[in-house]
């Protein structure tokens, strides 16, 4: 077909427009860099019908501004190698108002599919390392402890003033004692006390828990919903945790800490020595003890405590418990490791391997591998004179509420 060299200038001017049409609905920005040229404004109008066809001899580069509505029917992206040279006799200046709406035909062998440009995925947040077993079957308090039986029942050993000693019957999911009073969590998750009832603190609301922790004059629990609740003595604000959800809980005689489900330590009640303010960081244990707080971080399983005891050893741990200016904790192997207030022995684990531990005021028990308990440190009531036979080990009883 046969195109005057007017109408060739003008048809140039078109299809380069369309190319850069193309080129932009194909996701590019900008004009191939070997486009130089820059095709001026033409005071022409060429009919629609007339452009089909033409011979590109040579690269141009055609300014957006200069294009202000392409209506194209198919969008494509056109190879600059495709581009090779246009001779035109004649430039004549069209106004931009002119140039509205083009219609491009290009020719299918021409066109090379666009190559879609892939999408970045964002990268994941880390999970948080998953909560270490909590050891609900083993429990020291001030001057009594408390354990639970393979068949789910509930013994407790040492002073049994107000009763601390003698828990109810029944089966049982998770136990602890505390300084005057011992609570436990049924199968069903109920919560049940016992002992001195000096603030409320035996007087467990209704309702199902997953944990349950005893201290001084008050008592901490989760809702299956994580949410925590505190009752008893709330000097301080120790029975008044924040309204968050938990994944552990643990009470210490003065204040209480819990654990989020990213791995965040928060406490409350009183701050002394700053027992209450947890360093940044992700943990997957916590123990709330008399004057101090530890966890093990999520890094390498380390102990990590604050308070008046800052304390961090460079091991790896499976559990921990703090109890009054001393701490205890349990090695992979087995092994138990206590640190502080040696004043009665309390620091000073034996030899062998454990599977469960738990740090009272200034004892502190453990569950070997046959089940058997066996404490440590001051005796003065007999809470370090475990009784005889086997105890369940950390989650081989029934969880509350399954």
């Amino acid at each position: 077909m046969l195109i005057s060299k007017t109408r060739l200038t003008i048809v140039w001017t078109l299809i380069a427009a369309a190319a850069l049409a193309a080129a932009i609905g194909c996701g590019s920005s900008t004009p191939e860099p070997e486009i130089v040229e820059v095709i001026r404004e033409v005071q022409v109008e060429v009919p629609v019908e007339v452009i089909k066809e033409v011979e590109v001899l040579k690269e141009v580069e055609v300014p957006v501004e200069v294009v202000r509505e392409v209506v194209v029917e198919k969008v494509v992206e056109v190879p600059v190698e495709v581009v090779k040279e246009v001779v035109v006799e004649k430039v004549v200046e069209v106004p931009i108002e002119v140039i509205k709406e083009v219609r491009v035909e290009v020719p299918v062998e021409k066109v090379v599919t666009a190559t879609p440009r892939p999408t970045a995925t964002p990268l994941p947040t880390p999970p948080a390392a998953p909560i270490k077993p909590i050891n609900n079957t083993l429990s020291a308090g001030t001057f009594h402890t408390c354990a639970l039986r393979e068949s789910g029942e509930a013994v407790c050993w040492g002073n049994d003033g107000h009763g601390r000693a003698s828990p109810p019957d029944g089966r049982f999911a998770a136990i602890s004692a505390g300084n005057e009073h011992a609570c436990a969590l049924r199968e069903s998750g109920e919560a049940v006390c016992w002992g001195r009832n000096y603030r409320h603190e035996t007087e467990s609301p209704s309702g199902k828990f997953t944990a349950i922790s005893a201290a001084l004059y008050y008592t901490c629990a989760l809702r299956e919903n994580g949410e925590a609740l505190c009752w008893g003595l709330n000097e301080d604000g120790r029975a008044s945790p924040p309204s968050v959800q938990f994944t552990a809980i643990s009470a210490g005689n003065y204040h209480a800490c819990g654990l989020r489900e990213n791995g965040e330590a928060v406490c409350w009640g009183n701050d002394q020595n700053g027992k209450a303010s947890p360093p940044v960081g992700r943990f997957t244990a916590i123990s709330a003890g008399e004057n101090h707080t530890c966890a093990l971080s999520e890094i390498n399983s380390q102990v990590l405590c604050w308070g008046n005891t800052d304390y961090s050893i460079d091991e790896t741990f499976t559990s921990i418990d703090a109890g009054n200016d001393y701490a205890c904790a349990l090695r992979d192997d087995g092994e138990v490791v206590c640190w502080g207030n040696n004043d009665d022995g309390q620091a000073s684990p034996p030899g062998g391997q454990f599977t469960a531990i738990s740090a009272g005021w200034e004892h502190a028990c453990g569950l070997r591998e046959n089940g058997e308990a066996e404490c440590w440190g001051l005796n003065s009531s007999g809470q370090a004179s475990p009784p005889g036979g086997r105890f369940a080990q950390p989650g081989a009883v029934a969880q509350p509420g399954e």
